[in-house]
């Protein structure tokens, strides 16, 4: 990569090693239509200060400086329009732009937000290379914003031309009917990197209550590849760059939705903050850890925030069917097919009632803000189930190894045979548990568990030697003053016993609702304990051995 000598003269130079496109190259070579002209033809900066309608954007140009990263430079707009490089200018009609704004990208000012204004207006209508305008033009544009356009034969992003193709010596220009709005993408939008009104003109503060967390998990890393070489500092002895170009990179919007690329497309569907915050309170309370958890309410604010923001993405690329279904970025053909429940699938969404239709007469869509690259929509109410992120927990004995030299207990995976219907045969991977003595009694620790209530339910198979078995069932939890009785088998002649493999269909064993009363959600070691005990008995039909399937976990909706 080329180096540059110290404190340049411009940074005009800077720009023209940018330019992929050399300056010797003639008009043809850069447009697909012909121009006969001979006629000498000045800069774009010389051009634009020839036309009276551009005067306040040529003050724009003039008392703007650029930016590198956020070190601003000396060189203005305008300076830049006169270099050697090849450009295409978008002029905007003056018309187009409110006062309030013109006095905004003209000021002179020290307190001048040199940087947005180069980025929002000035930027926003300039190109690198050549982009002419002709009657088969179909292509997306990317300004110096870094936002993309779509390009036509008579207009850009959907603002008409007065005039097109004007030819100058160091690249095109045209001249709009009107301006083209920079808008924000969905993730700058809910971080609050620009203000941007909705369509009924109210300002959303989405960024206190989920883009200052989104942000946070973003890592903003050099590109050293694609960025421009200074030379080395001589007080650090580092290597400078003229012209950073900055890579992000966010590790939950990997798994969710890529709403900061300008190139996706996505639809967002948000709460009113007020609703937002109702729910999370609500949420919240799941997601309730221990009181000697360690980080326990940065744990309960990471699950909480990522459990509502389940089913907030839609990538609009991937819809087969959007008026019929939408279905969020975390749905999966596998997951459809082995659950009872449609996770992440949402029917008729434009109709009455439906996620994305308005709330004409009860809940909807009451306000939404169009982004570069989506739409948010934003609703009186939340859409959204508990049943997206509390699951159903589902043990699965034969992955679980019971071995307990001590008192004997052995154990292995097996495959259960059963009749359905009398008619269909399956099989079930299962654990085989026996002891020496008839006697045995085992532990399974269940993780993850949201703080709630549960129905607890067991599954077994009639075992080889076709003779019942009796357990007993306790269940503990872990507290910060030590266990908490769940579920406990009373003793005596009441005590609650179940006999098992008394038939050959699956034996599903119910003993109740449990109230857990905290969660241990990816915190690391289990705190709930199911313990298993077999019974002793005389009886010729019972047997000392068991064919466990799993342990099921319902969560209780109330």
């Amino acid at each position: 990569m080329k180096h540059f000598k110290p404190l340049m003269k411009s940074f005009l130079g800077v720009m023209a090693v940018l330019a992929v496109v050399s300056c010797q190259d003639t008009w043809k070579d850069h447009y697909s239509f012909k121009s006969d002209s001979n006629d000498p033809t000045g800069s774009l900066a010389q051009t634009l200060n020839d036309m009276p309608e551009a005067a306040k954007f040529v003050q724009a140009l003039k008392t703007t400086y650029m930016y590198n990263g956020n070190k601003q430079l000396r060189t203005t707009y305008w300076q830049f329009l006169n270099d050697n490089q090849f450009l295409t200018v978008w002029l905007p009609d003056a018309e187009s732009i409110s006062d309030a704004d013109w006095e905004r990208y003209t000021s002179t000012s020290d307190d001048k937000n040199h940087k947005l204004v180069g980025t929002e207006f000035i930027l926003n209508h300039i190109a690198r290379f050549s982009h002419p305008v002709g009657s088969d033009t179909k292509e997306r544009v990317k300004m110096m914003s870094n936002k993309t356009y779509r390009s036509v034969h008579d207009g850009i992003d959907g603002v008409s031309y007065q005039e097109m193709n004007i030819r100058c010596s160091n690249g095109v220009l045209h001249k709009l009917n009107g301006k083209i709005v920079y808008r924000p993408n969905l993730y700058e939008y809910i971080t609050g990197a620009l203000n941007t009104k909705s369509e009924n003109g109210v300002d959303y503060d989405f960024k206190s209550r989920l883009g200052d967390w989104l942000d946070i998990y973003t890592l903003r890393t050099l590109d050293e590849e694609n960025s421009i070489e200074g030379d080395y500092n001589p007080n650090t002895g580092l290597l400078e760059y003229v012209d950073s170009v900055i890579k992000s990179e966010n590790s939950i919007l990997k798994k969710y939705a890529y709403i900061d690329s300008e190139d996706s497309s996505y639809t967002m569907v948000l709460p009113l903050p007020e609703v937002w915050d109702s729910v999370y309170e609500a949420v919240s309370r799941y997601f309730t850890y221990e009181s000697n958890e360690i980080g326990k309410d940065s744990l309960q604010r990471y699950w909480t925030k990522s459990s509502m923001i389940t089913d907030l993405f839609f990538n609009n690329n991937i819809q087969t069917s959007i008026n019929d279904s939408a279905t969020s970025t975390l749905f999966k053909w596998t997951e459809r097919r082995t659950e009872k429940y449609p996770y992440h699938v949402f029917y008729k969404p434009f109709d009455e009632g439906g996620l994305f239709a308005d709330a004409t007469v009860g809940n909807g869509v009451v306000d939404k803000v169009t982004c570069s690259n989506g739409t948010l929509y934003i609703r009186n109410d939340w859409p959204y189930s508990d049943s997206i992120f509390r699951r159903t927990i589902r043990i699965e004995a034969e992955d679980i190894l019971v071995d307990n030299e001590e008192k004997k207990i052995s154990s292995k995976p097996k495959t259960a045979r059963y009749t359905l219907d009398s008619v269909h045969y399956k099989s079930a991977r299962v654990m085989e548990i026996y002891a020496s003595t008839r006697n045995w009694s085992v532990d399974y620790e269940i993780k993850n568990n949201l703080q709630g209530k549960y129905k607890v339910k067991f599954i077994f198979f009639r075992n080889s030697e076709k003779k019942k078995n009796t357990v007993a069932f306790n269940v503990d939890y872990l507290t910060s003053t030590g266990y908490a009785h769940l579920y406990k088998s009373t003793s005596g002649p009441n005590r609650i016993t179940h006999k098992i493999g008394t038939k050959d269909t699956p034996d599903t064993i119910g003993i109740g609702t449990i109230n857990i009363p905290t969660g241990n959600y990816e915190s690391g070691s289990a705190r709930l304990v199911i313990n298993l005990t077999s019974l002793g008995s005389s009886s010729a039909d019972e047997s000392n051995k068991v064919w466990f399937d799993c342990i099921i976990l319902e969560p209780v909706f109330e």
